[in-house]
């Protein structure tokens, strides 16, 4: 009798539907129907055409089985590409590898499996991850189209796996070594095209032009430049590598009777790749309000694909006004700054949010974050009144929505500040279950159960907030790094402080953090010049003040690492 499992070498395809929680929680039916015509359109016939057999759908994603590498890439590039034509909202994510398979009734087992699956969760949305032997199986202009994205550890899988990605500069979810962007995604945004005809309807694209850049300007992590003129006359995306841009946006104008209409793409020059076309019709008659639309689509649209993700998406539907949310975009851009004076802006662009907009929640939850920001690092005269005016605000948005889930990440975020760790994970966790996209959901996670002592949990939080986030903002990546130093992962520790400190030199408890991971890679030298540096800046910064600010001072290791500060030369 043979008892020997029945393997053979497959080529496997993971698939994943980008927000699928998000578009199921906006309208059920709609977004099924969605899936199923995207399914019926392109997926399942793509797959067809290429050999792939189809194992089982898990609601929002695939695993597809093919006889060939070439067959499974050949497949995940046509589904892709024809996904970022028709600009719709069902976006994938590819996981491709090559391995051995177990049959077991209608179900396949194996490493290979599992390793597809684990690159799908690190592929970029719209975009392809494959394992190195996928990689040299391909042809030398199909392999081409793939970038080194490194060796990466993958969840569950015992050795480091060879990575490449596509489309080119797509970023992955942070692997194990302290990586972080370091500056905001450069766009071009070309002047609209005219296409009326009419001298006197000139006036539609320039006024496009001037409510778009003004709507974007309140991106901080957008830097528009300007492309020269004959930009549109060559190809898009090599001008816009010439000039450093990240970006193309371009769109026309053109009017017939009462009517308008306008069309806006949206090209990733690395990838030279169109990402996102629209077509909008309206009425000359309200041309203001059909601009706005217009404007606000493409913001959010951006504010997805290069800051928040797709939590954006919700914020700009509870705005519910076009000056709501750019006054929303204000507030999160000063924010992010996180200086005293800049959360005191922040607060003003929130309140004029609500002024606009008085059930915006999202807003609501935004002011409140800044009283708890005052709270926590004593801008206030009385802590305790400030947390107070935080929770009646939270009570304010949970009043309008019930399962608000950035006012569940901000409720776990308060009670953390209060010390009451427990529940504030609960909060937190509770937010990641009601909105997966949500990366303040993921970072609050991360936060608490760092405070709680799960540090391998944080680091695995941390990255899905950072992952979930295109421009992730520092605290995200402060959260990692307090991980790394609970694991005494000294080296990835010191790696991220540094990419921390690049961004944000006066950030005096990161430049802490580094000392504390050079005395654990037994560097004191160039710890006591990373101290020097912290006296020089705050000469009355000291172990205990560092421990101080710390939302876990009585954390059982954090005695061993405040030695450490001390032995380095700060003072006790």
């Amino acid at each position: 009798m043979n008892d020997r499992p029945n393997l053979r070498l497959s080529a496997f395809l993971a698939a994943d539907i980008a927000g699928y929680s998000l578009l199921m929680g906006e309208n059920a039916s709609a977004a099924l129907s969605l899936v199923q015509q995207h399914r019926a359109e392109v997926f399942d016939p793509e797959v067809a055409r290429h050999g792939g057999r189809i194992v089982k759908l898990m609601g929002d994603g695939a695993l597809v089985e093919f006889r060939s590498v070439v067959d499974a890439v050949g497949a995940a590039l046509a589904i892709q590409r024809r996904m970022a034509e028709t600009g719709g909202p069902i976006r994938l994510r590819f996981g491709i590898n090559l391995g051995d398979v177990i049959d077991e009734g209608n179900d396949i087992y194996g490493d290979g499996v599992n390793i597809a699956a684990r690159l799908e969760a690190i592929a970029p949305v719209g975009g392809i991850c494959v394992s190195a032997p996928v990689r040299e199986c391909l042809t030398q202009d199909v392999a081409a189209e793939f970038a080194d994205a490194g060796s990466h550890r993958l969840k569950n899988i015992a050795r480091a796996v060879g990575v490449y990605s596509w489309p080119t500069g797509a970023a992955l979810s942070p692997g194990d070594e302290g990586e972080l962007p370091q500056r905001a995604a450069i766009v071009a945004a070309l002047p609209f095209d005219d296409l009326t005809g009419d001298p006197a309807l000139k006036y539609l694209a320039a006024g496009f032009d001037e409510d778009l850049l003004a709507m974007l300007s309140s991106l901080d992590e957008v830097r528009l430049v300007t492309a020269p003129p004959a930009a549109r006359d060559g190809a898009l995306a090599q001008v816009g590598r010439r000039i450093g841009a990240d970006w193309i946006l371009r769109g026309s104008v053109r009017a017939a009777g009462n009517r308008v209409r306008t069309g806006v793409q949206l090209i990733e020059c690395a990838a030279d790749r169109m990402v996102w076309a629209r077509r909008f019709d309206g009425d000359l008659a309200d041309l203001f309000a059909f601009q706005d639309t217009v404007v606000e689509e493409i913001a959010s649209t951006l504010q997805v694909t290069v800051a928040d993700g797709e939590q954006a998406l919700v914020w700009r539907a509870e705005a519910g006004s076009p000056r709501a949310y750019r006054h929303f975009l204000s507030a999160r851009a000063s924010y992010k700054e996180y200086r005293r004076s800049a959360i005191r802006r922040a607060r003003e662009f929130y309140q004029q949010a609500i002024d606009v907009s008085p059930r915006f929640a999202a807003a609501i939850v935004g002011l409140a974050r800044t009283h708890i920001e005052d709270a926590t690092w004593g801008w206030s005269e009385d802590k305790a009144a400030s947390c107070e005016k935080a929770r009646k605000l939270l009570e304010g948005a949970f009043a309008i929505e019930p399962d608000h889930a950035l006012a569940c990440a901000e409720m776990a975020h308060l009670l953390m500040v209060q010390k009451e760790f427990d529940a504030g994970l609960d909060w937190a966790l509770r937010a990641t279950r009601l909105a997966p996209t949500l990366g303040d959901a993921y970072h609050a996670s991360a936060a608490l159960l760092n405070c709680v002592g799960r540090f391998e949990d944080a680091l695995h939080y941390s990255r899905e907030a950072i992952r979930r986030t295109p421009a992730a903002p520092n605290f995200y990546f402060v959260a990692m790094n307090d991980a790394y130093v609970g694991l005494g992962r000294w080296r990835q520790s010191a790696t991220l402080a540094r990419n921390i400190l690049a961004r944000r030199s006066d950030w005096l408890t990161s430049r802490a953090t580094l000392v504390i991971a050079l005395m654990g890679l037994d560097q004191p030298r160039d710890a006591a010049r990373e101290v020097d540096e912290i006296r020089r800046r705050s000469p009355q910064f000291s172990a205990a003040e560092w421990r101080r600010l710390l939302f876990f001072p009585d954390r059982e290791d954090i005695p061993a690492l405040e030695r450490k500060l001390i032995e380095a030369g700060l003072p006790a």
